[in-house]
C-alpha cells in the first residue's frame, strides 16, 4: 500500500469532516449499567477463558492479561506504557493530546492501571478460611478380617477408602480405624459390627456437625477432639442406649442384653430410652444398661484394650495438631524461615479504600485481624523464636482482640436501628469465634501458643446476653480449663508428682496428683468462682467428680 504524503486530501477532508458531525450518543442511566455490567462479566469471564478467540484476538488477549492477576503493578503499567507507544506511532503529531500523551504517557497509564486495579478487587472480599486436613471420613488403617458393607455387598477394605452414610463396617478377627471429617477417631476391635448412621456439616462450616454410628454387636472406642458448636455432637447408639460427647475418650460396648459405656477422659452424656433417662458421665467411671433395669454406674476398671487406646489417641491428637499447623501455614503462606508482614496488602488496602459502606468495611478489618491472628498463632511455634518476635506476635493476637471489641460496638449501634441485620453481624463474628475456639481446642497451657487460646476464651464472654449465660460460659470454660489439665497429665507424665495450673478469665483450675489407693472424698481442685466447683479424684487414672452449684458432692455425674 501507497504511503499518503499528502494530509489534505480531498476526501480524507471529507472523511475527517463526517466523523466531527457524528452526534455524541445519548445513553439512559439503565443503558449505561448494562454497558457496565456487560464489560465487567466479560472481564471476569476471562478467568476461566484463556482460550483466543479468532473472531477477536485484541479483546481475548486482553481478556487473558486482566485474569493474570501475577503480573505485578510495575509489570501491567509498562504493558501500558507499551500500548501508548503504539498510539503514539500513528500520525497524530498536529493534535494536542497527542502532546498531552507524550509528556503525561506514564502519569496516564499508571493512573488507569491504579483505577483498573482498584476497580477489579472492589468485587472480591478477604478470606480467611483454612485448608482443615478433616474433608471426609475415611477408613485410615485396618488389620486382620475386616470388610465394609454399601447397599449390601461386601467390600474389601482398602486404607484410605472413603466412608459413607448407611455404610456397615464388620471385623472378624481383627480391627480397624475409622477417621471421621469432624477430626474424631473411632476403633473397633475384633468380631464387631457398626453402621454409620449420619455424617452431617452446616454447608463448608467445620464448626456445626453432627456424626451417629450404630454399634450393632462388639465394642468400639472414641476419641472426640474439638465439637464446640452448642448443636454439634458424636454419638454412638447401642440398642436404646445413645451416647454423645464433645470432647473426650469413651468406649461403648455391646454384649447380647448388655450396654457398657466406659468414660476415660472428660465428660460424656448417656440416655436411656427405654428408662428416659439421663446421666452425665465423667472420667474414670462407667455406666451399664441391662435391659429395662436402671443405670448403674461404677469405678472402670484398667483394660489392656483401654491402655492400648489411650496410648494410641496421644499419638493421633498430636498428628490432628500437627495436620492443623500445616493447614494454616499452607493457607496463608507463612512459614518459620522467613519474616510475615502484618501490614495490609495493596490488594487488601485497596478493597478498604473503594469500600464505602462502613458496616462492611468493618467486616473487612475484622477479617483481615483473624488472617494476621491466625499467622501469629503460627509463627508463636517457630523453635528459633526471640522474645522480641514472641512480643510482637502476642501483640498482634491482642489486636484481633481489640477489632472484635470495636466490631461488636458497631452491631450495638447497628442494632438500635435493624434488630435483624445486628443478629446477621452477631453470628457472623461468633462464627469467627466458634471456628478459631475448635482451632484451638488442643492447644495445651504448655503451648507457645497458648495466649491465642486465652483471648478467645475472654472474648467468648462478649457475647453473652444476661448473668445466667454469663455464668453458663464460665461454667463450660472451667470444663474445657479442667480437661486441659487432664489432656496435660496425660501428654506429660513427669507432671505426675507436680502441679498442674490452668487460668482462663480470672477463673484458676488447679491439679493435685493423687493415688488410686488414697481415693478419698477430700477436695483437690478448687475453681475460684463461686457458681463452679470442680473435684479431681484420682488424675493418675484420670478419675474426676464435678459438682457444680454446691450439690452432689464428689458424685461422678453432672446435674
Amino acid at each position: 500500500m501507497t504511503k499518503m504524503k499528502n494530509n489534505n486530501d480531498p476526501k480524507l477532508e471529507k472523511l475527517m469532516h463526517a466523523l466531527r458531525s457524528i452526534e455524541k450518543p445519548k445513553l439512559s442511566d439503565f443503558r449505561k449499567i448494562q454497558i457496565k455490567e456487560n464489560i465487567l462479566s466479560q472481564t471476569l469471564k476471562a478467568k476461566d477463558e484463556r482460550v483466543l478467540s479468532s473472531n477477536c484476538v485484541v479483546l481475548s488477549y486482553i481478556r487473558n492479561l486482566v485474569a493474570d492477576l501475577s503480573l505485578s503493578l510495575v509489570d501491567r503499567v509498562e504493558i501500558k506504557n507499551r500500548v501508548f507507544d503504539v498510539i503514539e506511532g500513528k500520525k497524530m503529531k498536529g493534535h494536542f493530546w497527542y502532546r498531552f500523551f507524550t509528556f503525561n504517557k506514564q502519569l496516564v497509564s499508571g493512573a488507569l492501571m491504579f483505577f483498573m486495579f482498584f476497580g477489579m478487587f472492589s468485587f472480591v472480599s478477604v478470606d480467611t478460611n483454612v485448608a482443615r486436613a478433616g474433608t471426609f471420613t475415611k477408613l485410615s488403617d485396618f488389620e486382620g478380617e475386616v470388610f465394609v458393607n454399601r447397599d449390601g455387598e461386601n467390600i474389601l477394605p482398602q486404607e484410605g477408602m472413603e466412608l459413607y452414610e448407611n455404610d456397615t463396617v464388620i471385623t472378624g478377627d481383627g480391627e480397624v480405624v475409622i477417621e471421621y471429617f469432624d477430626d474424631s477417631v473411632s476403633r473397633l476391635s475384633g468380631d464387631t459390627e457398626v453402621l454409620i448412621n449420619r455424617l452431617w456439616s452446616e454447608g463448608d462450616s467445620n464448626v456445626s456437625t453432627y456424626v451417629e454410628v450404630s454399634v450393632i454387636d462388639g465394642s468400639m472406642w472414641s476419641k472426640v477432639l474439638n465439637l464446640v458448636e452448642d448443636d454439634s455432637f458424636f454419638v454412638v447408639v447401642a440398642k436404646d442406649v445413645y451416647t454423645s460427647a464433645k470432647r473426650g475418650a469413651f468406649n461403648v460396648e455391646l454384649d447380647e442384653d448388655d450396654v457398657e459405656v466406659e468414660v476415660y477422659h472428660n465428660t460424656v452424656e448417656v440416655y436411656s430410652q427405654t428408662n428416659d433417662n439421663t446421666e452425665k458421665i465423667v472420667s474414670g467411671y462407667a455406666v451399664t444398661v441391662e435391659d429395662d433395669s436402671e443405670m448403674k454406674v461404677a469405678v472402670t476398671e484398667e483394660s489392656q484394650w483401654a491402655t492400648e487406646n489411650l496410648e494410641e489417641d496421644i499419638v493421633y491428637v498430636a498428628e490432628v495438631e500437627e495436620r492443623l499447623l500445616a493447614s494454616k501455614m499452607d493457607s496463608l503462606e507463612v512459614n518459620f524461615e522467613e519474616d510475615y508482614s502484618f501490614d495490609n496488602t495493596l490488594r487488601e488496602s485497596s478493597l478498604l479504600l473503594v469500600t464505602i459502606d462502613d458496616v462492611k468495611r468493618h467486616q473487612i478489618e475484622l477479617d483481615l485481624a483473624e488472617q494476621n491472628f491466625i499467622a501469629a498463632e503460627v509463627k508463636l511455634y517457630d523453635p528459633n523464636l526471640t522474645d522480641e518476635e514472641k512480643a510482637e506476635y502476642e501483640a498482634v493476637l491482642h489486636d484481633f482482640a481489640v477489632e472484635v471489641e470495636q466490631f461488636y460496638e458497631m452491631v450495638d449501634e447497628v442494632d438500635e436501628k435493624e434488630l435483624e441485620y445486628a443478629e446477621e453481624l452477631d453470628d457472623y463474628v461468633e462464627e469467627k469465634l466458634l471456628t478459631l475456639k475448635k482451632d484451638l481446642v488442643l492447644t495445651l497451657p504448655d503451648s507457645p501458643a497458648y495466649e491465642a487460646k486465652v483471648i478467645v476464651e475472654e472474648l467468648e464472654l462478649l457475647a453473652v446476653e444476661d448473668e445466667t449465660e454469663l455464668e453458663e460460659v464460665l461454667e463450660e470454660q472451667a470444663l474445657d480449663a479442667l480437661a486441659d489439665a487432664e489432656d496435660l497429665l496425660v501428654k506429660e507424665p513427669e507432671l505426675v508428682e507436680e502441679v498442674v495450673a490452668v487460668e482462663i478469665n480470672d477463673l484458676e483450675v488447679v491439679v493435685v496428683e493423687v493415688e488410686v489407693e488414697e481415693l478419698v472424698e477430700e477436695e483437690v481442685i478448687d475453681v475460684e468462682y463461686d457458681p463452679v466447683e470442680i473435684i479431681v479424684e484420682d488424675p493418675a487414672w484420670t478419675h474426676y467428680g464435678v459438682e457444680i452449684y454446691g450439690d452432689k458432692p464428689l458424685s461422678p455425674m453432672l446435674y
